[in-house]
């Protein structure tokens, strides 16, 4: 069964990274969009879909812990597991303890961004090969 849901890790962890990516672009245009309409629209975009994102980053996290359970052991695959968990608990903070009017939210998100790419990043290099 753990084998099963560990296969599902593929299919899942891309949801979690387009809405984290959507949530920092989004923020990103609330920020130079000075019209109030638009601002609000895109502010109100980010908050929910860092938190829906944080939700399934969750989900993608687990099947990923189980998926590399029938890996061979190796430092990328640790690594990529180590960034996975600090980016869910890292997108969790954001979600719920940070206060988006913060005057250093910028750096969060930002943060969050090179976060969700290096991850990526690792996660492609371990399924593509050392030249992704």
């Amino acid at each position: 069964m753990t084998e099963l849901i560990g296969d599902l890790h593929p299919m899942v962890v891309h949801f979690p990274i387009a809405l984290l990516m959507t949530s920092v672009m989004c923020w990103l245009t609330q920020y130079l969009i000075k019209d109030t309409v638009s601002n609000t629209f895109f502010r109100i975009t980010s908050a929910m879909t860092l938190k829906i994102g944080f939700l399934f980053s969750i989900v993608t996290y687990v099947t990923g812990y189980l998926h590399s359970m029938y890996w061979e052991p190796e430092s990328l695959l640790d690594w990529h597991g180590y960034m996975a968990l600090l980016l869910t608990i890292y997108a969790g903070v954001m979600s719920f303890l940070i206060y988006p009017a913060s005057r250093y939210y910028w750096m969060w998100m930002v943060v969050l961004g090179i976060l969700v790419g290096i991850t990526g990043h690792y996660g492609g290099t371990l399924t593509h090969g050392p030249l992704f």
